[in-house]
């Protein structure tokens, strides 16, 4: 028997999740805010500023990333997220030299992801389940939790290495851009 071409859709959804800016943003906060505060010297409170700054970028993104799914689509809207903060991610993380800096990396891929986050999969897996939606979309937001689990601890291998904490960004930015997006591009029509 051939499984319904929707559950694909579904677990790569979950994987989308996982790689969703709450995860590479948020949760490796944790990880990285010693290393900031031993390399830059900012404080606990100056450095969370830029959750708040993630927070805003989400409440402006919400709106704007609805729009976006409802004009172009969840499979477009979602390559689009994807591959601008791929693109953003791999190529602003090592400009961060200032709190303001981090701020403003932290609200735009914030900004970017959001059609890449749990409204553009949900509206995406909407289209592919008229029964069982609870089901698939269960399965899906699994993948929020395998991005809080897997990410931070990504992070602190890549620092454990000596890598230097602008290339954990980097290195989620070509996950991003070479393996999520082109799944999207192949397995959906």
């Amino acid at each position: 028997r051939i499984m319904y071409r929707g559950w694909r859709i579904a677990f790569l959804s979950g994987l989308g999740l996982a790689f969703s800016y709450p995860s590479i943003l948020m949760m490796t906060f944790g990880v990285l805010l010693p290393v900031w505060q031993k390399e830059h010297g900012w404080s606990a409170g100056q450095a969370s500023l830029a959750l708040t700054a993630s927070t805003l970028a989400a409440l402006i993104g919400g709106p704007v990333a609805g729009r976006l799914v409802d004009s172009l689509g969840p499979r477009r809207a979602i390559i689009w997220s994807i591959c601008a903060m791929a693109v953003f991610l791999a190529t602003t993380a090592f400009l961060i030299d200032s709190l303001w800096m981090l701020y403003i990396f932290f609200f735009f891929v914030t900004l970017l992801g959001s059609p890449a986050a749990p409204l553009g999969y949900s509206r995406l897996l909407m289209n592919w389940f008229g029964r069982r939606q609870g089901r698939a979309l269960g399965i899906s937001l699994c993948g929020i939790g395998i991005g809080a689990i897997t990410a931070p601890l990504a992070a602190q291998f890549a620092l454990d290495h000596q890598f230097k904490w602008p290339t954990i960004y980097l290195f989620f930015g070509v996950a991003l851009g070479a393996l999520i997006a082109p799944s999207f591009v192949l397995l959906l029509d």
